[in-house]
């Protein structure tokens, strides 16, 4: 329902001139309990195609020549308290409706936005969880990587631990070598307390060689 300046504003003319003519029954509405006209779309669009500027009488302007004293002036009409009170609710009931058509498309209204916008935050929801899932993959790949570099590291370690501790034992062999033949050549040129002297001794270094072997064995398990 138009109020009577949004009624004259769409229909280009002032609100005098409306309420001219609705007093006039030229154009329908509906008269509110605090004295308000009310115009709805239906007879605001009958009153543009129906009405002409040639047809609608001015109400500032003076009667015409032909005006004749003994006819009989326009109806007007009535006031809200000379209306029958089963039409005044009549009236109400009507007024009432119109304005709970007005709420249930405001509330029809507010459904579609409220719908738009929950459609738009689930998009919205939809992109952030598309994009974390594309996270956990780079950082799950990234971790595969870092993994078997370290796997790679820890091979090439071992390999030359393994090549380390080798070229150890040969050194260790080839001295024991070397000394055995030694002790060979001494043993038949000394005296048999030097031999048992000589012999001990090897026998430390023999056990210290040991011991170093296995202290980098336990170092290689690390």
């Amino acid at each position: 329902m138009l109020r009577l300046s949004e009624a004259a504003a769409r229909l280009g003319i002032a609100q005098g001139t409306l309420r001219s003519y609705a007093d006039r029954g030229l154009i329908a509405c509906t008269l509110m309990p605090n004295g308000e006209r009310r115009f709805s779309d239906e007879a605001v669009e009958r009153f543009q195609v129906n009405a002409s500027p040639t047809k609608l009488p001015q109400p500032d302007s003076a009667p015409s020549a032909t005006y004749a004293p003994q006819q009989a002036p326009p109806a007007r009409r009535p006031a809200w308290t000379e209306v029958a009170p089963w039409d005044r609710q009549a009236l109400a009931a009507k007024a009432e409706l119109e304005a709970g058509k007005a709420r249930r498309e405001m509330a029809r209204l507010s459904v579609d936005d409220a719908a738009r916008a929950a459609a738009t935050e689930r998009e919205a929801w939809n992109a952030t969880l598309s994009r974390v899932e594309q996270v956990k993959r780079l950082e799950a790949e990234r971790y595969r990587e870092q993994q078997a570099a370290q796997a790679e590291q820890r091979a090439a370690l071992a390999a030359a631990t393994d090549a380390l501790a080798v070229d150890t034992a040969k050194r260790h062999a080839e001295a024991a070598e070397r000394r055995v033949e030694q002790d060979r050549r001494e043993r038949s040129a000394q005296s048999p307390e030097d031999r048992r002297l000589e012999a001990m001794e090897a026998e430390y270094l023999d056990r210290r060689d040991r011991l170093d072997e296995q202290s980098l064995r336990r170092g290689r398990r690390r």
